[in-house]
């Protein structure tokens, strides 16, 4: 901070590839002109003021700072662990909780190529193929994605250019997103899982790919973007009700065109802003302040028992070996037996 002390921050559990010193955590301090340094050594953990964590690991419980946890997953954040958290809920809890959404924080330039899509000719429809999805991994969904695609497949070809279900010729997947949907009329932008508030980079991406997003998910996307941008599946009965919608809009230029030429935000990029200009504000109250009024979460009592019995859960976890997601519920099981078994003795 200007005229004060450097404060220590330090990335834990975060994703493969991602990056501790360019990422929108750093790159929001140094717009608030905030002093830090990252602290990449575990022999330094002692000298972190502050640590960012996300879901992927458990390395955050050794860290005995105030946590800030990124949720870029469907849950919430478990605030008996974690002194903040950043996620997708619609939700208040005094200065602890924060929504800014995977699409604000990481998807820039889709959300700033989706905010400058205008017009399109009947030209550049007809070049149009039908529709089309992008997925790397089924596993762990809904399964209502799979459904639409099965009956929109019914009437014409979907064509799937991810790794899951390809069936364009390249199981590798194709190489750029972008320029494989700008190809279609449509394409699905189907989130994993259904939630409030839980709405990723899917439908900014099908928008700034130059298609209309055929999107399924959160209830209140609507409070996020347009609804007359994009289909909302949650407006329909069945995955039959949405083809046969879809199908319409197809065979009608007029009716995509008013569709297409709608804005993916209501108030243009004003939306984006102010969640950046509020999670930068809530950032900046949280770093400045004086360092012994850090911490949000209880450390004793309670809770800290609480955070030792997971830490013993990881210990036999690491112990007995990974497992696979199919054998996650046996173990487990065994892991509570061995947690009773030695409590009785």
């Amino acid at each position: 901070m200007i005229g004060e002390k450097m404060i220590n921050i330090a990335f834990v559990d975060w994703w493969q590839g991602f990056n501790k010193e360019e990422n929108f955590i750093t790159n929001t301090l140094r717009e608030l002109q905030v002093d830090f340094s990252v602290i990449d050594s575990k022999q330094r953990i002692k000298e972190v003021d502050f640590v960012f964590c996300s879901l992927m690991g458990n390395d955050f419980l050794e860290y005995d700072c105030p946590r800030i946890l990124f949720v870029g997953e469907n849950c919430i954040p478990d605030f008996n662990l974690y002194d903040y958290g950043i996620g997708f809920a619609r939700m208040e809890f005094a200065d602890r909780y924060i929504r800014y959404p995977l699409y604000a924080a990481y998807y820039r330039d889709a959300c700033k190529k989706a905010s400058g899509r205008t017009s399109i000719t009947d030209d550049e429809i007809a070049a149009k193929k039908f529709c089309a999805m992008v997925v790397s991994n089924g596993d762990n969904t809904d399964g209502y994605r799979e459904k639409l695609f099965d009956e929109l497949s019914k009437n014409e070809k979907v064509d799937s250019g991810g790794r899951y279900r390809n069936n364009i010729g390249k199981p590798e997947g194709v190489e750029n997103k972008n320029r494989f949907l700008n190809g279609y009329k449509f394409s699905l932008a189907c989130e994993n899982t259904n939630a409030p508030g839980y709405i990723t980079e899917k439908i900014v991406e099908a928008y700034a790919a130059g298609t209309i997003p055929i999107y399924w998910g959160a209830g209140d996307v609507v409070e996020d973007f347009n609804e007359k941008a994009f289909i909302n599946c949650n407006d329909f009965m069945s995955e039959k009700d949405v083809a046969d919608y879809v199908i319409k809009i197809n065979n009608d230029d007029k009716l995509y065109r008013e569709i297409y030429e709608q804005p993916l935000w209501k108030d243009g990029w004003d939306e984006i802003s102010e969640l950046d200009n509020t999670f930068k504000s809530w950032l900046y109250s949280i770093v400045t302040q004086d360092k012994n009024q850090y911490f949000r979460r209880n450390r004793c009592g309670w809770t800290k028992t609480y955070e030792n019995d997971r830490l013993t859960t990881i210990n036999i976890y690491k112990k007995y070996g990974g497992i696979a997601h199919s054998k996650f519920k046996d173990r487990m099981i065994s892991i509570v037996k061995i947690l009773v078994d030695a409590k009785m003795k």
